[in-house]
């Protein structure tokens, strides 16, 4: 696994008043200009969420993969996006992912070669990461954003523990 910023480890525990969760795994993307740990985590005795961090950011995806029947032209920074009757997103960014790591134990993952395109759309709190392999097959999990001091995490790495 590549050297980043992150303080999270497999094994670092989140507490939100209403679920406590364990980081079992994770799947490191290397985008061109950014990078993207997607952090499993096991909760209510084996159910999967995924917790997405970059530079400090935080988003939680509750929901399973699911496909995305529209263009993959409608997928870009600054268009609106609908992903359901009630929800609409404005596309962030668009980054091809340059590399994958992956750590522990992830939950469905349908990508394991690096190539594909990660969107990132959000409304408010509301947010989702599509991903386009280059036969243009689109699956997104869509979630919220959250701060990380609601995370309550337990076990990180401290700051003298950083190389």
């Amino acid at each position: 696994m590549p050297e980043d910023w992150s303080f999270l480890k497999v094994g670092s525990v989140c507490e939100l008043p209403q679920q406590t969760f364990t980081l079992v795994g994770r799947c490191r993307l290397q985008l061109r200009n950014e990078y993207k740990n997607f952090w499993c985590a096991e909760y209510a005795g084996g159910k999967c969420l995924y917790l997405v961090e970059s530079f400090g950011s935080f988003s939680i995806f509750l929901s399973p993969w699911t496909d995305y029947n529209k263009e993959a032209s409608k997928l870009r920074a600054g268009k609106s996006i609908k992903i359901s009757s009630d929800v609409t997103l404005t596309g962030e960014y668009v980054e091809k992912c340059e590399g994958l790591s992956f750590e522990g134990e992830l939950g469905p993952w349908p990508f394991i070669k690096p190539g594909f395109f990660v969107v990132q759309a959000s409304a408010g709190s509301k947010t989702a990461v599509f991903f386009i392999d280059p036969k243009k097959n689109i699956d997104y999990l869509s979630g919220e954003k959250i701060t990380s001091d609601r995370l309550n995490f337990k076990n990180i790495i401290e700051w003298n523990e950083w190389k």
